[in-house]
């Protein structure tokens, strides 16, 4: 009878490492395959992404024209809320929900360069803000993106 229970509690034991193995392989496979929330591809330089790992309530993509990629694995993508390209594809203006709050973030894919602004002051922690923008406030950032025009 001991025997038995021993032989019952080592199965027991190898089929839940096998859930746990298989639950970590099915989110790291998640992150592989990421679903596509937002995209728009005017040519092969001037596109964007926005993605979300699968399996996942946290963690998201960015990726702007081909060499530009911003993982940003501890926020939550609730939806895009905005999507706009500035005259001559100059740039791309995108406003994103991410939990707990919302981001604006302009590309200019003239300088290659990367403006964000948020609401609350936890936007300043977002990984994109290594670039240190200038600009104080969402309003000001958006005034900026209208002076983007193409150069002739």
């Amino acid at each position: 009878m001991l025997q038995r229970l021993q032989t019952i509690a080592i199965n027991a034991a190898f089929l839940a490492a096998a859930l746990i193995l298989a639950f970590v392989i099915a989110r790291s496979i998640g992150s592989m395959f990421p679903t596509v929330e937002a995209e728009e591809i005017r040519d092969a330089q001037h596109r964007y992404a926005i993605e979300k790992y699968r399996w996942r309530d946290r963690g998201f993509t960015v990726r702007i024209g081909d060499l530009t990629r911003f993982d940003l694995p501890r926020y939550s993508l609730s939806h895009v809320k905005l999507r706009k390209w500035l005259p001559g594809d100059r740039g791309v203006l995108i406003e994103i929900a991410a939990d707990p709050y919302d981001v604006l973030l302009l590309y200019d894919f003239e300088r290659r360069s990367m403006h964000s602004c948020g609401t609350g002051n936890e936007w300043k922690e977002w990984p994109l803000d290594e670039r240190r923008t200038p600009f104080k406030t969402c309003e000001q950032l958006h005034a900026y993106s209208l002076t983007l025009f193409p150069q002739p």
